[in-house]
Formats: structure tokens, C-alpha cells, sequence
């Protein structure tokens, strides 16, 4: 499992984002949108919408609808 976190230092979910996948040895590359603006716009162009709200994860190249919550299901159902 391959997971991409789009997320700000900030936000709570993003940080137990983060901090799950590396608990639970889950493969992970995190963006920094603030550190890194840039990135909001490719976000955009992958989700085709705009971005109102963090963390926005995908699994393997697919978008997780759901967020951490969405992540936190997926990650524990294939342990």
C-alpha cells in the first residue's frame, strides 16, 4: 500500500495521518501545502475540485474519500 497525504502542519488529522502510517509501517509520502503551494494546485488538478479542506489522501493512486477517518479504516482492515 502506497499512500500520499496532502496536508498542513497545522491540522490535527493530517499529523495522525502521518504519524499511523509510520506506526503501522504503512509506505507514505507526505506534501506540506503550505510549505509547498505549488502543490495545492496539482491537488486540484487530481481531485478536479477545489481543495477546501485537509487532510486529502490517496491509496495506490486512487483518492480515499474520508480522510483520515477513511485512511484509519483501511490501514486497520489490512492488518
Amino acid at each position: 500500500m502506497k499512500v500520499e497525504i496532502y496536508g498542513t502542519p497545522t491540522c490535527g488529522y493530517c499529523v495522525q495521518s502521518k504519524n499511523m502510517c509510520e506506526s503501522y509501517g504503512v509506505s507514505h509520502t507526505y506534501y506540506d501545502l503550505i510549505e509547498d503551494p505549488s502543490m495545492k494546485e496539482t491537488l486540484e488538478e487530481r481531485i478536479g475540485n477545489i481543495v477546501k479542506t485537509v487532510p486529502q489522501i490517496f491509496v495506490d493512486g486512487t483518492y480515499l474519500h474520508g480522510g483520515y477517518s477513511a485512511l484509519r479504516d483501511k490501514i486497520v482492515n489490512s492488518n
